[in-house]
């Protein structure tokens, strides 16, 4: 079983190793024929211009919650980080790196939903009706009046019943 972890441990090194190296930043390669050259960094994505956002998000925000739930969440259940539990420096170890990974991934996360504004609309508080923030009934004037009228209303039915009786 140590074997496999350790295998699994250096294809996810060898993987991320990968794609960060073939993500970077950075003007594209070019010849020395070339006679005009690119800024630095203008390869570089700004926020805004963020493409596929919405699946980057998901993508980010299911990394961190991987690793959080795979790597903290999970020894913590098992009790892998008390006192005297066989491999709790270990676990402590990988919960510190995932925890660290998690962030990232969210701060990620962040930035690509961040960079459309119809996916903003998600985190504004909700507004009922005409821009009006949302009040309890004893807070709403409107619906305090309203029920004051519907008690009238029934304070008049049961007058006119009264009188029918006599």
């Amino acid at each position: 079983m140590v074997g496999r972890n350790r295998i699994v441990l250096t294809v996810v090194a060898l993987a991320t190793a990968l794609t960060l190296g073939l993500s970077g930043c950075g003007p594209k390669a070019t010849t020395a024929s070339s006679s005009s050259t690119a800024p630095a960094g203008a390869g570089c994505q700004s926020v805004g211009s963020i493409k596929f956002d919405k699946t980057k998000f998901v993508l980010h925000a299911g990394l961190a919650f991987g690793a959080f739930h795979h790597w903290i969440w999970k020894p913590y259940k098992a009790n892998a980080f008390s006192k005297g539990q066989k491999g709790r420096i270990t676990a402590l170890i990988k919960g510190a790196l995932a925890a660290a990974f998690t962030i990232h991934e969210l701060k990620v996360a962040k930035a690509d939903a961040e960079s459309q504004p119809d996916t903003l609309q998600a985190g504004r508080p909700a507004r009922q009706g005409r821009g009006v923030p949302f009040r309890p009934d004893h807070q709403n004037p409107q619906r305090q009046r309203d029920r004051q009228r519907a008690q009238l209303g029934q304070l008049a039915d049961q007058r006119c019943a009264e009188r029918r009786r006599r």
